[in-house]
């Protein structure tokens, strides 16, 4: 995909003014469409006068396309943040739209709205917040339950169970890390049974009970770990909170079944892709701060394209998330805007290794 910058010129009774737009599209003929197609619905239905030329009777304003003009990556993000840059889109009818397309739509509209009332929220939560306002749970929940099952997730590692846990149905070791944040170590107890089914000659059942129960503590009868336990949260227990503090985080970015393939953390850095844009994804970062209760947040449309397999958009993941790790494994000792110029250059600039190795040193810099 490309970027491209675009001048719709509109005039009406005594006034004229020009209306930037930034476009994302494939090629130069691609663009130009697009911008003729923001024309035309720029104030509701137009009537066209000439090709490029729209007149709207119910404001008199009329619009001529002026052209387009390729840009950078970057320099169409920077532009993006400036308030009243339109941002080029078809705003077709939302009830000709699938539910997933009508979310888009309105994230998009409502985003350029705040943006240009100074108030920047990540595409992601946008996306959530609509999702959440037409009964779904979140937007990743809806997009789910409306795409076509073409993608599948990577594989994950199988889980080796031995003799010694059958007893408790858990497998050795642990299969993947959940939640997201720093990396702790929690001891965790829980109290778990043994039974047996002990023969007893008694004259009563009370005698039956104490016979049994001495039979048993005097180490006669081999007892069962019991299977099947329902034990809720509240079962488990730690001993003692005091000890638990942040640990080095060594762990790689491994996928599981648990953890979805276009969402990577590393140490205190977690990247999420998300599919908010009709041509390329766009990336979410958290920076978790131990300061702070809420972690640093940014996003930005990326250079990666939504027809990218399963295995490049981890791999997209992956290489960002790792870069930020390894240029300021502690977030608190370097400057949030150099993190977060770090992140934008690696999600949407020069993706040679050397550029990599150009961020990694900034961040180094702090």
């Amino acid at each position: 995909m490309k970027y491209y910058y675009g001048i719709i010129a509109l005039s009406g009774d005594r006034i004229s003014f020009h209306a930037p737009c930034l476009i994302v599209a494939t090629n130069e003929a691609n663009a130009l469409e697009k911008l003729n197609d923001q024309a035309a619905y720029l104030y509701g239905k137009s009537v066209t006068k000439a090709p490029g030329v729209y007149h709207f009777e119910d404001c008199g304003y009329t619009a001529v396309v002026q052209g387009v003009a390729e840009m950078s990556a970057s320099s169409y993000q920077e532009m993006a943040r400036l308030s009243g840059i339109a941002i080029s889109e078809v705003p077709s009818q939302l009830a000709e739209e699938d539910t997933t397309e009508q979310v888009r739509t309105l994230a998009r509209r409502v985003g350029s709205h705040l943006a240009h009332h100074g108030a920047k929220v990540p595409h992601s939560k946008l996306l959530h917040a609509i999702a959440a306002s037409i009964g779904e749970t979140d937007w990743q929940v809806l997009t789910h339950r409306h795409a076509p099952a073409t993608v599948e997730t990577l594989p994950s590692p199988a889980l080796e169970t031995t003799p010694e846990d059958s007893a408790l149905a858990q497998p050795k070791g642990q299969p993947f890390i959940p939640g997201t944040g720093f990396l702790y170590e929690v001891p965790v107890t829980v109290d778990v049974t043994a039974s047996a089914f002990i023969k007893v000659r008694a004259a009563t059942k009370h005698e039956a009970i104490a016979l049994a129960r001495e039979f048993a503590a005097d180490g006669h009868i081999e007892l069962e770990m019991d299977e099947g336990n329902y034990r809720r949260p509240g079962d488990y227990y730690v001993g003692d909170k005091d000890i638990l503090e942040p640990l080095d985080d060594d762990e790689p970015p491994t996928p599981d079944d648990h953890q979805d393939f276009a969402q990577v953390q590393r140490g205190a850095y977690r990247i999420s892709l998300v599919d908010a844009d009709d041509d390329m994804y766009w990336a979410e970062l958290d920076v978790f701060d131990p300061n702070s209760e809420e972690p640093i947040e940014d996003s930005h449309m990326t250079c990666l394209p939504m027809d990218a397999s399963p295995e490049e958009i981890r791999a997209f993941c992956v290489r960002v998330v790792e870069l930020l790790h390894r240029g300021a494994p502690k977030p608190a000792d370097v400057e949030e805007s150099t993190i977060l110029h770090a992140f934008t250059c690696a999600v949407q600039g020069d993706q040679s290794d050397e550029a990599f190795a150009s961020y990694e040193q900034e961040l180094r810099k702090g």
